[in-house]
Formats: structure tokens, sequence, C-alpha cells
């Protein structure tokens, strides 16, 4: 990956605020050395790119102490695939098998804060299995936890594309303070801010030579 489409994946990061949820997309680098997994020897090939979905929960107001993030559904689309790793289940993947498969930390799944990171095997969330559809180029799931982990920032779910970086998720989540009540969002990498800008870098920097 060149210099100039790094810096405008890390300028593509976005993010989604409504009352006291902000939910955000982190870019994560997924540095794997081309074959070095034996089910995906191509992962890292330069076409591979790994997005969190993060919850920030800041509510302090919520008696008798923190809030708690208690669901979340999410959408999401690519105009690649969605990598799915041999050994990947839809919860989070067991560290103790990345040293012999480490394209798994980057297989797309979904968990909760108590969850993820974990060193030890992790528990899966809950699913509602109604709204859980896994398409090459589309996904959809609602999945939630019952313990309550406090404020704070989680990565709440993973997602790989393969062949394009663009990423859009959307949909909404719940937090224990406001009951039933949704907070939606909509992220989009690369948002089309960022895409004009680095339009505007890219002909400039024509324009120069």
């Amino acid at each position: 990956m060149s210099k100039l489409v790094a810096v405008a994946l890390v300028l593509a990061a976005g993010s989604f605020a409504m009352g006291d949820v902000l939910h955000q997309l982190v870019v994560v680098p997924n540095d794997v050395t081309p074959g070095d997994d034996p089910e995906h020897g191509d992962f890292n090939d330069g076409t591979y790119y790994t997005y969190d979905l993060q919850v920030v929960i800041t509510d302090t107001d919520y008696p008798p102490g923190p809030d708690d993030w208690t669901s979340t559904l999410a959408e999401a689309w690519t105009d690649g695939t969605f990598f799915e790793h041999d050994l990947g289940v839809n919860g989070p993947p067991n560290p103790d098998l990345f040293g012999d498969y480490p394209a798994l930390e980057f297989d797309c799944f979904y968990t909760m804060p108590s969850s993820f990171p974990n060193t030890d095997a992790p528990d899966a969330p809950g699913f509602l299995d109604d709204e859980t559809d896994l398409q090459p180029s589309y996904r959809k799931a609602l999945w939630f936890d019952t313990s309550n982990d406090g404020n704070g920032t989680y990565t709440i779910a993973r997602f790989t594309t393969h062949g394009s970086d663009y990423l859009r998720v959307a949909g909404a989540s719940t937090i224990a303070s406001c009951g039933g009540e949704l907070h939606p969002y909509d992220l989009e990498i690369p948002e089309p801010a960022s895409l004009a800008l680095l339009a505007l870098g890219l002909a400039g920097l024509k324009r120069s030579r």
C-alpha cells in the first residue's frame, strides 16, 4: 500500500455521535506476512483492509453509576468481499490460535466488551437469529450481552474487506440508561469528504510535477 493511500485510510476513520453514545470506525493494521497463514496464504497482499466498529459510552449520570452498552444492530456493505477465515466464527476468534493462523485475528466477527480483547477463549455475544444475514458483500447482525461493563471505548465488531477499502456500516445501539431507545449511526470509509481531499491532493501533486 502506498504512503498516500495509507494516510487517506487514517483520515477516513469516521465517527457518529448521538447523545452519550459515539460510534466510530477505526483502521486496524493487519500486519500479517503473506504466506504465514496456512489457510490464507495471500492474506495481506495489499488487498485486505481491516476496520473495528467501536462504541463509546460516556454517560456518568446513570444511577447508581456508569452506563452500559446492551446491544447493536449493524448492516455492512463493501464493494469487494468480506474476509472469513476458515477457522472463524461469528463471535470473536480464539487468540490461542493466532500464532499458527495469524490471519484469524482479522476475521470478520461480532463481540462484546467483556470478550475483546481477551487472552482466554472469548465468549460469543448473543445473536438474534432472525437478524443475522452473512453474504459475501453484505452482512447484517443484531447482537447483545447481559453483563454490565460501564463507560468506556469498546470494540464490538471487526470487518475485513478484500478487494476494496470501501466499507459502510449503519444501524443502531442501545444502552442501559435509555432502555429501548435507539442510538442510530451511519459510517462510511473512505468518507466522501476524505475522497474529495485525496482527489485534490492528487491533482495538486500532478500539477506540481
